[in-house]
């Protein structure tokens, strides 16, 4: 369920970034096209600049917070081409300039736009936690009055994913006779244990998966 809210409002903020990103888009061509005064279009760019630089470093800050690196590394390009323009008092449209600058603020935002549009594919297509194996060794315990006793000690290796890829994990276990199944225990819908010689045969059914399942495009 966490991954789900944070795919959601990962999903917001980049509708947010491409609805700023058009909006200025839209108010060059109304320049180019003549249909409003350059006093205007640039009156209407700047106003959602810093709202665009906000959201985008909020977006990073949030896929870091999230533990999602590899969408917030993605980020830092955006974000420090933004605080370099910023720092450089750069980002403002010059009313003066605008027409002389046109194709360049054009093939910005258009730069912009694609940018933000492979992040929004990647952010709904990718898998947003990819299954990570850990090999801890879990002990149950009683207490007695003297001391802690470990009995039925178990081996395992640990396994986080997200729900699909837990689901995929489990139909995978069902499917093998009872003396092959690997599963210990069910934690929860995106947490397992899994017997611990088992981690290369997950992974190379997950592979198999993915292959199996993705689309080319027909040339």
């Amino acid at each position: 369920m966490g991954d789900l809210f944070v795919w959601l409002i990962a999903f917001f903020i980049l509708i947010a970034l491409l609805v700023i990103v058009i909006f200025q888009l839209m108010a060059l061509a109304d320049l180019e096209f003549d249909y409003i005064n350059p006093y205007d279009s640039s009156s209407r760019i700047n106003k959602v600049i810093l709202p665009e630089y906000i959201t985008e470093g909020v977006l990073s800050l949030f896929f870091l917070i999230t533990g999602h690196w590899c969408m917030s590394l993605l980020c830092i390009p955006y974000l420090y081409y933004n605080v370099r323009l910023y720092t450089q008092r750069q980002h403002l449209v010059d009313v003066t300039e605008i027409f002389n600058m046109l194709n360049w603020e054009k093939k910005q935002r258009l730069f912009k736009l694609g940018y933000l549009i492979v992040l929004l594919f990647l952010s709904i297509f990718c898998p947003r936690k990819c299954a990570s194996f850990q090999i801890p060794v879990t002990f149950l315990a009683v207490q007695t009055p003297d001391s802690y006793k470990m009995v039925n000690a178990t081996k395992g290796l640990f396994i986080s994913c997200d729900i699909p890829m837990a689901q995929f994990i489990i139909n995978l276990n069902a499917s093998l006779p009872a003396s092959q199944k690997f599963i210990i225990h069910v934690l929860d819908s995106t947490h397992m244990f899994v017997q611990p010689h088992v981690s290369d045969m997950i992974r190379s059914a997950i592979s198999d998966f993915r292959e199996q399942n993705s689309y080319e495009k027909p040339s």
